[in-house]
């Protein structure tokens, strides 16, 4: 039964020369395997199999996409409507798809490239909905904040190193998590964290994610403080205990510019690895000397603490 699907390699090779493509690899001598070619008329290497194109099926894909596109591709002016009621004017022609990026100035005044099926599905500018931000503009807000940016804007999700004009800490907030209405520095902020209480500075680290954490807690809080990160796979590796709250929070900003600024080590973890929170003081556990790390935050200690 299998034999009357089969052809001879003569025959093949005329049916497909027909249908206009060109072999890159022999016929495989089956109808219903995959055969290599290129379709001559747009230049694409396909591979469609014997059976199909015997029963009239396309023999490339792209093709037939391209074909359907054109048939139902909406008409120009009705295009140039649709992106009009969005709020925004074409400022080139409607590229012929609904799906392609289109060059547009909204009424906000800003360009982007919206796809009119996005618009068509609720979807609206993209400055506007904050997705984008212009640097100058996030500069000047940050600076509204009493935030200097210490290195150029990023995106709306990194943390922006800047220094806190009022207590002069850097620290490295989000765009979002400060529109948002978190306050500017997490130094200056008030969660409970009691600076002059007897303070902790603490090392962890996550196996699976390869990182390593500096943190600061209480003695009162410490326990629920390790306990929050241990449940997420977070192993306690050292601690170091200070006389106040507020002097293991110079020595976890120490740490902190010694790894972005001296070293410029990344994120050793994202917002959506710690839902507990502290992404932003995470570097890559490779990276980090810890004999060296305990060495910088012991000389600072005995400094900090010293009898003036």
């Amino acid at each position: 039964m299998a034999d009357q699907f089969r052809w001879t390699d003569d025959e093949a090779y005329a049916f497909i020369e027909e249908l206009g493509y060109t072999p890159i690899v022999p016929y495989p001598g089956r109808n219903n395997a995959p055969w290599l070619m290129k379709h001559r008329e747009c230049g694409r290497e396909v591979t469609p199999r014997l059976a199909g194109l015997q029963q009239g099926q396309g023999g490339c894909k792209p093709c037939h996409q391209d074909r359907l596109a054109e048939r139902y591709q909406t008409p120009e002016d009705v295009a140039e409507s649709r992106l009009r009621a969005a709020g925004f004017e074409p400022l080139e022609p409607y590229p012929g798809k609904n799906h392609t990026p289109w060059r547009a100035k909204h009424t906000c005044g800003k360009v982007s490239s919206p796809a009119l099926a996005n618009l068509q599905s609720g979807s609206s500018c993209v400055w506007c909905a904050e997705k984008r931000v212009d640097p100058l503009e996030a500069e000047a807000f940050w600076r509204e904040q009493g935030l200097e940016p210490l290195e150029p804007y990023g995106a709306s999700h990194r943390p922006w190193l800047s220094r806190h004009l009022a207590c002069g800490r850097e620290v490295s907030p989000t765009w979002n998590s400060v529109r948002g209405g978190s306050g500017p520095c997490k130094f200056c902020a008030d969660h409970g964290f009691d600076r002059s209480a007897p303070g902790i500075l603490y090392l962890i680290r996550h196996l699976s994610l390869a990182a390593i954490k500096i943190g600061v807690t209480t003695e009162a809080a410490r326990n629920s403080r390790l306990a929050a990160h241990a449940k997420n796979g977070w192993e306690l590796l050292d601690l170091r205990r200070t006389a106040t709250g507020d002097i293991a929070e110079i020595l976890e900003s120490a740490v902190l510019s010694w790894w972005r600024n001296d070293l410029k080590l990344p994120l050793g973890a994202t917002r959506f690895d710690m839902p507990q929170s502290g992404f932003t003081e995470t570097a890559p556990f490779s990276e980090v000397d810890i004999p060296l790390l305990w060495q910088r935050v012991d000389a600072l200690h005995s400094e900090l603490e010293s009898p003036a």
